[in-house]
Formats: structure tokens, C-alpha cells, sequence
């Protein structure tokens, strides 16, 4: 009896050298017979792939195999142990429409990565002959971008086949963060971390507040224009004002040139925005009179500087995309400078200009003031450092070391 016991278990573990499945579906054991020569491309049934993965044996069609370039990696591989992948999200892409295994050598990855909840990410093989590697049994994740988890595990959609069954496991894996959050587990998934090293760098400081980078230099006022020529008409008329109107509602307006005319004339305008401290800035120039000439008008004033940003506050806080520090409020605009005064109008008649119906040269209106500049940048928070991030999320973490600097 127990020698006919020992042959039946030998047949039922040979199922697979004997007949292949036709289906890559999780869900399935395979299909009928086939022939040693036909089943060579074709995948193991999923019952020997999860027998095999527990026992640290892979085989191709159980999973993505990903490896460095050294070991033969490269994205136009098609994933199997002799053409392994070379990026490990390239890889995830593949397996969540697939067996939703990733295999990973003991070498290092750049690249935040996405998993699927269901998705399993396995690392720590030999690259070569994809066995347990002993000398260095963890695959490094290293993230390019500063800011971002390592690792996110979010929920997976009605596309994702290879994660039928909603829990990924992730295991032998080093994920190395430079930002505030090494693995981030989004709301609705479930995932084991076994056999794992999760490290995470020093908090940052805020960032903070700045000038604005070039090209956010405001407007400059436009100049203003010159009046009419003497005798050139009974009323001759003074410059248009000139106008700039600039970012956030308030122009500046240069003052109008006075008119000239033939028994008297007109003094300039006053430019605007008035100063907030009235003085003698922006004023129109005095016309011309029996005891004195015109005047040019004054140049106008400074604008005032913008209000100082609200203060930060708060702490910051976790969301489903990570770590978000508030900030402080950026500065506002300045106001636009006063546009300059108008010039006096000249007296023409017959003096000037040897008629007594003709005006004198009409003055010179005042350029605009220039827009006010931009606030500074407000400063942000500082940024913590944590090692995994559950939120309304299911985690186990096994035989596995969480280091924060």
C-alpha cells in the first residue's frame, strides 16, 4: 500500500512534464494533454506556479522576470528568464494583464513604481540562474524623483486580470526613499511586506519663499507723447495721456499735456495712481502765464509694495497621493508706479505766432508708471520621513526591518 501510495503522488506531480494549460487565467489549473514539443511556449498551470513560487523555483510563464542590463535586461525582452525585462514598472504593466508576478534579481532599480493591489512584487533571485540568491537575497528599488513614495500600492481596476485576487505580496525587497514616504498603501488594497528592508532619509526642510523666476518682471510705462506744434490751430491740443493697464486691475495713467491757446492755456494733468503719501510727485506743470513760461510736469512716484502673504499654518498632511506640506501664502503685487505729470500748454496769439487766433504748442503728456511686481513665493513646510503609509488599507509586515533617518 505504501508503495502504490508513493506512485500515485509521483503521477500527480508529473501532471505538468505530461500536459500543458491552455489559459494563462489565475483562476484555472490548465487544460488537456499535450505533446512535449507543443507545450514549450506554453505556461504552467496556475497551481504549479504557486507551488513552485513557494518554493523558490520559477518558471517562465509564472511571472515577469526583470534584471539589470548587465544580466540581459531590456524593455523589448518579452519578460521570461533568458530575455528578462529591464523596468521593473514596464514589468508590473505586464503581470497585471498577466500571471501578476514580478520577478526581480538582486540588482538595483531606479524608478517609483505602482503596484496593483493583487499584483505580487518578488525580488532577491540570482540573475543568472534565477534561484535564491544568497550572497545579497533583496532587489533595491532607489526613486528618481525626490518627492514621490518608492513604492505606492493602489487599488486595481476591472482590467487588471493578474489580480484576481486582490492581495499582493511584496517580498525580498529593499525599497530605498529619499522623500517622506518610503511605500505608500492607497485606501482598498491589501498587501504582505515579508523578508524586507524599507528605509527612508532625513526629513527636509521647507522650502523657502523666493522671488519669482524670470520672465516675471512687470510692465514697464509706456512713454508719453509729445503735444501739438504751435500755431498749428486755434486750440492746439496738449499729449493723450498715456495708460498702462497691468495684472490685477489697477493702471497707471501718465498725465495730459495742457492745450495751447491763442490768450492763454491749459496746465497738465496730474499722473495716477496718486502717491499714498501726497507730495509734489505725478503733478501737472503749470501753464504758461503773463509773468512766467510753462513748466514740464513732475516725475511720478514709487508704487507701494505688496501685502506680506499669509502665514502657514498647520502641519501638513497625508493623502492618497502622499505627503502634502502646506505653505505659506504668496506676496502680493505691488501697485503700479504714478505715471508722470503732463507739461503746461503755451500761449500762442499774435505774439507767438503773428495771428491772434492761433494757440501755442500744446504740452507734452506723462508716461505711465510701470506695473507693480509680482509678490515673492510663500515658504512650505518641512517634510517628515515614514516608512509606510496605511491608509484604509489592509498590511502585514513580516521578517521585515523599517529604518527612518
Amino acid at each position: 500500500m505504501c508503495n502504490t501510495a508513493a506512485t500515485i503522488f509521483v503521477i500527480i506531480l508529473s501532471s505538468w512534464a505530461i500536459g500543458c494549460g491552455t489559459t494563462t487565467n489565475v483562476a484555472e489549473d490548465g487544460g488537456t494533454p499535450c505533446s512535449a514539443s507543443s507545450c514549450q511556449d506554453e505556461a504552467p498551470p496556475e497551481s504549479v506556479c504557486r507551488e513552485h513560487v513557494a518554493a523558490d523555483i520559477l518558471d517562465d510563464g509564472c511571472g515577469v522576470f526583470v534584471a539589470g542590463i548587465a544580466a540581459g535586461g531590456d524593455d523589448a525582452n518579452p519578460g521570461t528568464k533568458a530575455k528578462p525585462v529591464f523596468s521593473v514598472q514596464y514589468a508590473i504593466d505586464l503581470a497585471r494583464r498577466g500571471r501578476g508576478r514580478v520577478f526581480l534579481c538582486s540588482d538595483g532599480f531606479l524608478g517609483n513604481v505602482r503596484l496593483p493591489s493583487g499584483v505580487d512584487l518578488l525580488g532577491g533571485f540570482n540573475c543568472w540562474r534565477w534561484g535564491r540568491a544568497d550572497a545579497d537575497p533583496l532587489s533595491t528599488l532607489q526613486e528618481i524623483r525626490g518627492s514621490d513614495p518608492i513604492v505606492t500600492v493602489e487599488p486595481a481596476s476591472a482590467s487588471d486580470t493578474g489580480a484576481a485576487d486582490g492581495v499582493s505580496t511584496i517580498a525580498n525587497i529593499l525599497a530605498r526613499s529619499e522623500g517622506s514616504i518610503s511605500v505608500l498603501v492607497q485606501s482598498n488594497t491589501v498587501v504582505e511586506i515579508l523578508r524586507s528592508e524599507i528605509r527612508t532619509s532625513y526629513g527636509w526642510g521647507g522650502r523657502g519663499g523666493e522671488k519669482w523666476p524670470w520672465p516675471n518682471q512687470a510692465a514697464d510705462g509706456p512713454d508719453g507723447q509729445y503735444g501739438g506744434h504751435a500755431c498749428s490751430a486755434a486750440t492746439v491740443p496738449g499729449g493723450a495721456a498715456a495708460e498702462n493697464r497691468c495684472e490685477g486691475g489697477m493702471p497707471s495713467f501718465g498725465g495730459k499735456g495742457g492745450d495751447g491757446m491763442p490768450d492763454g492755456a491749459e496746465d497738465g494733468g496730474t499722473g495716477s495712481p496718486a502717491a499714498s503719501n501726497p507730495t509734489s510727485t505725478g503733478r501737472g506743470g503749470r501753464a504758461e502765464r503773463e509773468n512766467f513760461g510753462c513748466e514740464q510736469g513732475d516725475h511720478g512716484s514709487d508704487g507701494n509694495p505688496g501685502a506680506v502673504g499669509a502665514i502657514g499654518e498647520g502641519i501638513g498632511r497625508i493623502t492618497e497621493r502622499g505627503w502634502e506640506g502646506g505653505k505659506a501664502g504668496d506676496g502680493e503685487r505691488g501697485t503700479p508706479g504714478q505715471g508722470g505729470g503732463g507739461g503746461g500748454g503755451q500761449r500762442g496769439g499774435f505774439a507767438l505766432c503773428g495771428v491772434a487766433t492761433k494757440g501755442g504748442a500744446g504740452g507734452g503728456s506723462g508716461g505711465a508708471g510701470g506695473c507693480g511686481g509680482r509678490g515673492g513665493r510663500g515658504g512650505g513646510n518641512g517634510h517628515p520621513t515614514i516608512g509606510i503609509v496605511a491608509l484604509h488599507a489592509k498590511v502585514t509586515v513580516r521578517d521585515t526591518h523599517i529604518i527612518t533617518l
